[in-house]
């Protein structure tokens, strides 16, 4: 059974990503990610069809008032009636019409193993100035 897979990230990373020191590897499956030592990984499920979420470190937030965030979000679309170009720009319009402010940034196909995906990248502004 093929799964498509959406991924909804969000990556604001101030070290290099080419400097993989002190960087962690979580592998699973048929993918793998590498992120900062110092951000918190977590494969609780807040909500079924994500698969992990990675917070950057608490002290980020005091300048922005933000906690970045990164996360992977897997559905199964094999009996789905629309393609992962479709589902994409549902997603998408659920974003807008949670966060009126939001602003697509880049949705770019992706794979992730033999795996059809696409790598979605917002940003929005929130009360207060803040960016998400």
């Amino acid at each position: 059974m093929k799964i498509k897979l959406t991924t909804l990230l969000l990556l604001f990373i101030s070290t290099s990503l080419f400097a993989q020191d002190g960087w962690k590897t979580f592998e699973k499956d048929n993918y793998s990610i590498s992120y900062p030592s110092d951000w918190e990984f977590s494969d609780q499920n807040p909500q079924p069809t994500v698969a992990f979420m990675l917070n950057s470190p608490k002290e980020s937030q005091k300048e922005d008032l933000f906690r970045e965030s990164v996360n992977l979000t897997i559905e199964e679309l094999s009996m789905a009636d629309y393609t992962l170009d479709q589902y994409t720009e549902i997603a998408l319009e659920q974003v807008k019409k949670q966060i009126p402010s939001a602003k697509m940034i880049t949705a770019l196909p992706a794979n992730i193993g033999d795996v059809e995906a696409t790598n979605i990248v917002w940003s929005a502004e929130v009360g207060n100035g803040m960016v998400l």
